[in-house]
Formats: C-alpha cells, structure tokens, sequence
C-alpha cells in the first residue's frame, strides 16, 4: 500500500479550519469519510487466569471461524496467544479504509495517561519528531488479523475491559498523487486535537519519501515535522509499507501525545 505520515495538532486550530484550508490550497472537495477507531483493552484479572482465558479465546476464534465460514488465521491464533500468555495490553485499530481488516497491537506498558489535557502544552514538532521512543512500544508486536478478532475478545471479558476508546472522525481528499486525510481525535467522547494522514500513492517503501511528505505537509500544517519511525521496534518489515505500519504510526503518535495507553 502506499506510504503514509500520520500527524497530531493540538492548539487552538479546528478541524473546520483545517478543511477549510485543504480545500482552499489544492480546489478540491471530499472524495470520502476518514474513520479509525482504537479500542484499548487492558487486563483486570491476575496471571493465574491466563490458562482459562486461552481456551476461552480458542473457542471464541473457533465460534467465531464456523460464524463466518472462514478458518482463524494464524495471525489472529498469534494475537490470542501472545495476549492472553501473561495477560498483556491489547490495541485493537480498525480503519474504514481497510475493510475486512483490525490491526492488533499486542504487548506495551507506557504509564497511564489518564489526563490527556497535558498534550495541548506540546508543539506540533516536537509531538512527532520521536514518536518511535514512546516507552513501551518496544515490547509490542503489531499484527494484521481478520475483523472476527473482536468477537474473541469478547470471550474474554472476564479478564479485559475497555480502556478509554479514541477515534478519528474526517474526510479523506484525493490530490494527485497525494492523499490527505483530516480529522477531529476523540477520546472519551472529548475532542484532544486533530490528525492529519498524508499519503503518497507511488511510494511504497517507508522512509524512502520523507522529504516530499514534508514538502507537501508544509502546504497545509507550515512547521510540522515528518516522524522517523523505527519498524523493526514492533517487528514490521522496513521495506514495505502495509495496514500495520500506519496502525503503528497512529498508536505511536497518539501515545506520545498521552492520548493513548497501549
């Protein structure tokens, strides 16, 4: 797929005025709606359960596979095992543009955020800029499963709960060889800012278009940094961009702005 930047703006600039600003730059008009939704779970049970939350989640995935006709991939088996072996965080990202898909992250331990205000005090720059250092990403896997993964967990609702949901609500505008995205960040019901996604359709392989991104970021956020993200932290090849690399970046941004506990 093609590569993407992902960026958060806090301050005083809405998400109207950033539209507005997109459509006065390049002509343009929406070509569709932006939608991500994030879904924090975190464990409420001791270690001891994790035994009974595996089988749990095997027959979940099993329900869920003859529900749909189709087989529990490896990939979500994976995400299963690696959550419920010790009980660790789960982050499961769902965006419109990738239908049929969930992005799973599976592992972390950055401490709780539970005031998000603190983000606004920090610039757009520096927000950005080292992303791929916000502690405990290190010790998160990131992977791609079918959209049944939600059902399996909620097989284990006993031992997980909800975290403070988030998600991106915007348009989408097709410039070219360019595609930005635009939209209000909500947590908790509460507006914390706006993201901006621009993606380059030619590039596929990350990093390799930072420069240009940047350029054309300039045209709409002047001052705004391109972030370098380290792939190989959450165990995602370097040379090809997918579904899983832009979950990352969003998890990674949100998380550094304190918006996002994974």
């Amino acid at each position: 797929m093609p590569v993407s930047t992902f960026v958060h703006v806090a301050g005083s600039t809405t998400n109207d005025e950033l539209v507005k600003r997109v459509e006065r730059v390049f002509g343009v008009g929406r070509s569709a709606v932006w939608r991500v939704e994030i879904k924090p779970m975190l464990p409420i049970s001791k270690p001891a359960a994790a035994a009974a939350a595996t089988t749990n989640a095997g027959a979940g995935a099993g329900a869920a596979a003859a529900g749909t006709g189709s087989v529990a991939s490896s990939a979500q088996t994976s995400a299963v095992g690696a959550a419920t072996s010790g009980l660790k965080r789960i982050t499961m990202i769902r965006n419109q543009d990738y239908p049929g898909k969930m992005i799973v992250l599976v592992g972390g331990s950055p401490a709780e955020a539970d005031d998000a205000s603190s983000a606004s005090n920090k610039n757009v720059n520096a927000a950005n800029t080292n992303a791929a250092a916000v502690p405990g990403l290190a010790d998160t896997t990131v992977l791609e499963v079918d959209k049944e993964f939600e059902a399996v967990m909620g097989w284990l609702k006993t031992v997980y709960q909800e975290r403070r949901p988030v998600r991106i609500e915007g348009s989408r505008y097709d410039i070219g060889d360019f595609s930005v995205r635009v939209g209000s960040v909500i947590v908790s019901q509460q507006p914390r800012g706006i993201a901006v996604e621009v993606e380059y359709k030619p590039a596929v392989a990350p990093d390799r278009c930072n420069g240009l991104l940047q350029e054309f970021l300039q045209l709409i956020l002047p001052g705004a940094g391109v972030a370098s993200f380290d792939y190989s932290l959450v165990h995602l090849a370097p040379n090809t961009f997918t579904p899983a690399h832009a979950a990352y970046q969003v998890a990674a941004v949100l998380s550094s702005r304190g918006l996002l506990s994974v």
